[in-house]
C-alpha cells in the first residue's frame, strides 16, 4: 500500500518546528495553537516540543545546555542529546506557523488513515454490528477533529466591538438577542436563551422539569427557531404528545392512553396541521454517552441549523468509560455538554435529577446542595434553576393545597452568571403538561 505520509519529509518539517522555536522563543504561543506535542510523527521531537513548553513557562532559557538537563532530570522523555543538538540546528523563525500547520495535517491524516484501515479490517468480521461499528468510526472520527481544535486563535479588541455593537442594537430595536421560552417573565430576566449558554433545570421527579423543557422546546419553534430534543428517559411517541397536548386543547392523558372520541379524533387531525412543520427534531436513544451525543449535535447543526438543544436529562448520559468516582463522571457530562454549547454557539439546556434530601426536610424548598453529583454541574453550569410546586407536596402529605397555591410553580434561580436574577413564578397546567405565565404574580412562597 502507498505510504500516505512521506516520513523523511514530516521528520524534517518537525525539526524546523523545533529549530523555529529554538531561535525565537515567542514562536512557541504562536505554533502552540496549531500542535500538541503527541502530534509528532518522531516521538522524541514531540518530547522535545513538550520540553520548550516547560521552559518557557518556568522562564528558562531553551537551548541544547537546558534541553540536555531537563531531559536527563525526567528520563521518561528517553531523549538523546544528538536529537536535541539536531532538532535546533534547523532554524527558521519566520515559518514556524507553516510548519506547525504542516505537521498538524501530517497528524490527522495519519488518524484518519489508522481509523479507517481498523474499521476496514473489523467490517469483514461477521460478527461486527454494522451499526455499532458506523456509530465507534464516526466518534472516533469527531475525536480526530477534537484533538486538532487547540483552542480559538485570539482576538483583537476592535475585531470584536463588531458583535457587541450587532448584539446591543438588537435590544435597541426590541429583538431578543437569544432563544425565547415563551414565558415573559423568564425572558426578560434571560433576554433569551444566551448562545454557548449551559442552562440546568433541576427537580424532584414530578415536579414537571419534562414540561417545561417541551414548553420552552414548543414556543421557541412557534418562533421559527429550530429545535433538538435529546430524550433518555421518555419516548419519542411521549415527547410529541407532550408537545402538542396544549395546541391541539386535548389532555396528555387521553393521547397517551387513547382515550379520544371520534369528535375529539376529528378535531386533532385538524389541529395539528398547524404544528405539523414546527422545526423540532426528538432523539429518543436512551444509550447515549457524551462523545456520541456530541456528534449527533453537530450533525443536527450542519442539517437541521439548531438553535437550542434540551437534553432529558443530565444523568442518564452514559459515562465515557474513564476510570472515576460518580462525581467525577457527571463533571465530565456536564463539561461536555459546556463544550457543545460553545462549539455549536447554541444555548444548551440540560434537565437534572435532585437528590432525595429535599423530600427529606421540612421547607422542600431545593437548593444547591441538593444537585446530585454537583460540583462539576456548578462550575459548568451559565445558569441553574429549580422547580418547586408547593401543591405537589400537600398532595403527597395527604393535605388540601391553598386555592392560591394551586397550580402554582417556582422558578427558582440557583445561579445565573448573566446578570440580575429573581425566583419567577409561572403557571403549571398538569393536564396539558405545559407551563404558562402566571395570571397573579403576587402569591409568594417563603
Amino acid at each position: 500500500m502507498t505510504e500516505l505520509i512521506d516520513k523523511g519529509h514530516q521528520n524534517s518539517i518537525e525539526r524546523n518546528v523545533l529549530g523555529a522555536i529554538g531561535v525565537d522563543h515567542s514562536v512557541y504561543s504562536d505554533v502552540s495553537r496549531y500542535l500538541k506535542w503527541d502530534m509528532f510523527l518522531n516521538k522524541k521531537y514531540g518530547r522535545i516540543f513538550k520540553m520548550c513548553g516547560e521552559l518557557i513557562e518556568d522562564q528558562i532559557q531553551i537551548n541544547e545546555l537546558n534541553l540536555t538537563h531537563l531531559a536527563r532530570k525526567q528520563p521518561e522523555y528517553g531523549v538523546q542529546m544528538m536529537d536535541i543538538v539536531d532538532a535546533l540546528n534547523y532554524a527558521s523563525p519566520m515559518d514556524g506557523v507553516m510548519y506547525a500547520k504542516a505537521v498538524a495535517e501530517g497528524w490527522i491524516k495519519d488518524q484518519i488513515s489508522r481509523i479507517t484501515q481498523e474499521a476496514a479490517h473489523s467490517s469483514k468480521r461477521e460478527a461486527t454490528d454494522a451499526f455499532e461499528l458506523l456509530s465507534e468510526l464516526i466518534t472516533k472520527l469527531e475525536g480526530i477533529n477534537e484533538g486538532a481544535d487547540i483552542g480559538n486563535a485570539p482576538e483583537e479588541l476592535k475585531d470584536l466591538l463588531g458583535e457587541v455593537t450587532e448584539y446591543l442594537q438588537k435590544g435597541v430595536d426590541g429583538i431578543s438577542a437569544g432563544v425565547p421560552s415563551g414565558l415573559t417573565e423568564l425572558d426578560e430576566m434571560t433576554n433569551g436563551w444566551q448562545d454557548s449558554d449551559l442552562i440546568i433545570i433541576a427537580a424532584r421527579p414530578a415536579m414537571g422539569k419534562s414540561a417545561l423543557a417541551t414548553t420552552i422546546v414548543k414556543n421557541a419553534a412557534h418562533a421559527g427557531f429550530s429545535c433538538a430534543i435529546f430524550s433518555l428517559e421518555m419516548s419519542k411517541f411521549q415527547v410529541v404528545c407532550r408537545i402538542v397536548a396544549e395546541d391541539v386543547q386535548l389532555f396528555v392523558q387521553d393521547l397517551v392512553q387513547r382515550k379520544l372520541t371520534s369528535d375529539q379524533m376529528l378535531w386533532f387531525k385538524e389541529a395539528i396541521e398547524s404544528i405539523r412543520h414546527l422545526p423540532i427534531t426528538i432523539d429518543d436513544n436512551s444509550d447515549i454517552t457524551i462523545d456520541q451525543l456530541r456528534v449527533r449535535a453537530r450533525e443536527l447543526k450542519r442539517k437541521k441549523g439548531i438553535k437550542l438543544l434540551v437534553v432529558d436529562y443530565l444523568q442518564l448520559i452514559d459515562g465515557d468509560g474513564t476510570k472515576g468516582n460518580r462525581e467525577q463522571e457527571i463533571a465530565r457530562i456536564s463539561r461536555g455538554l459546556k463544550k457543545i454549547a460553545k462549539e455549536l454557539k447554541i444555548p444548551v439546556i440540560a434537565l437534572a435529577q435532585l437528590s432525595r434530601a429535599v423530600e427529606q426536610r421540612d421547607n422542600k424548598r431545593p437548593m444547591m446542595s441538593d444537585l446530585r453529583e454537583s460540583g462539576g454541574i456548578e462550575q459548568d453550569a451559565d445558569a441553574i434553576f429549580f422547580l418547586y410546586r408547593p401543591e405537589y407536596y400537600a398532595k403527597l402529605a395527604g393535605e388540601e393545597c391553598p386555592p392560591e397555591f394551586r397550580g402554582v410553580c417556582q422558578l427558582i434561580t440557583g445561579k445565573f452568571r448573566n446578570g440580575d436574577s429573581s425566583d419567577i413564578m409561572l403557571k403549571f397546567v398538569g393536564e396539558y403538561s405545559s407551563f404558562r405565565d402566571r395570571d397573579d404574580l403576587k402569591v409568594k412562597l417563603n
